[in-house]
């Protein structure tokens, strides 16, 4: 006899070597088990129970974001097909519980924006960038890999309670989700597609030419992985990638209400941004009916955080309510 918990962690141990066991023929994937709730700390296999009480009382902000990744990938070996579904519903209704909320979750925007501060300064810490010969890092920098999955992320985080579907674990499948409900435009969507696509490939490149799990270009491989993407130069392989990161960083910018300084992402208070017009208007036309509806609104968080970030739609509340008192009052 052995325990539950006992017996899956030797399983998870088993399976994580014998695909991350590096051979004459390689690894199959490298599997980094931290990702787990209390990370090393905690059990390599947990019950839901033991996840919801996780999901509760100790689970951080950015683990939402690492959530909407997941899935379950393998099938049905121990229980019957109709007990296994019944678990995966269970792990999937706590997952979307977890991640997205009933309501437009406009109070994210600031811990995403200190989440992706801190990556942003993780990598600068490194040393990475300081190493004789750095070109670019695929993955970390700005306007790469990381960024365009924060772009979606957001999105699912903020909008993803009320929109299903927007709960796919698919980056690609989302943004097309996205610009299908208009939260992007369809330009956008295509230049992070494109994007996307891009940065993809160079980091598949790499890693068929180096069998590892490397992210970075440099001085010592530029040359080959130009020549295995079938790009005519070496020149012309860095200037896609400064305009595919331009595209990216002013998208994100707009996105998150940052901008971009000495190579972080920092938050702009755009709440406190002066709107001289917009001010003008409130000074000589304010009207109780606005200010009421103002004042409900600012009692509810979520809604209160959606005004501080996009000032702008208080002066729209402000003109619709200033053409139909009946709207303000309904």
């Amino acid at each position: 006899n052995i325990e539950n918990s006992l017996f899956f962690s030797k399983v998870i141990k088993r399976i994580s070597d014998l695909l991350s066991t590096v051979t004459v023929d390689g690894y199959v994937f490298k599997v980094d088990l931290r990702l787990r709730p209390h990370a090393a700390m905690g059990p390599t296999s947990i019950s839901i129970n033991g996840l919801k009480d996780y999901f509760i009382k100790d689970a951080m902000t950015w683990e939402r974001f690492s959530w909407t990744k997941a899935r379950v990938v393998n099938s049905p070996f121990i229980q019957k097909s109709n007990e296994f579904k019944k678990h995966i519903n269970q792990l999937n209704k706590l997952k979307d519980e977890f991640v997205f909320r009933s309501y437009p979750d406009f109070e994210s925007l600031e811990s995403i924006r200190n989440l992706n501060k801190k990556i942003k300064s993780q990598h600068k810490i490194s040393g990475e960038k300081n190493r004789n010969g750095y070109i670019f890092n695929v993955k970390l920098e700005s306007g790469a890999i990381r960024d365009i999955e924060f772009l979606v992320q957001v999105q699912q985080l903020v909008r993803g309670g009320n929109n299903h579907a927007l709960k796919s674990s698919s980056t690609l499948i989302t943004l097309k989700e996205l610009s299908r409900l208009e939260f992007i435009s369809s330009t956008n969507e295509e230049k992070i597609f494109e994007a996307y696509k891009f940065w993809r490939t160079i980091e598949h490149h790499i890693q068929y030419c180096f069998n590892s799990q490397l992210h970075t270009l440099n001085v010592d491989n530029i040359k080959k992985i130009t020549k295995s993407l079938r790009i005519s130069s070496t020149t012309k392989l860095k200037q896609e990638i400064v305009d595919n990161q331009k595209k990216i960083i002013s998208i994100l910018n707009k996105t998150l209400n940052i901008h971009k300084s000495n190579d972080l992402l920092f938050n702009q208070n755009f709440s406190k941004m002066p709107i001289a017009n917009f001010e003008k208007k409130l000074i000589t036309n304010s009207h109780s009916s606005y200010d009421e509806l103002i004042c409900s609104l600012r009692k509810k968080p979520s809604y209160s955080r959606m005004l501080d970030e996009y000032p702008s739609i208080q002066e729209k509340i402000f003109n619709i309510t200033n053409e139909s008192l009946w709207i303000a009052d309904y």
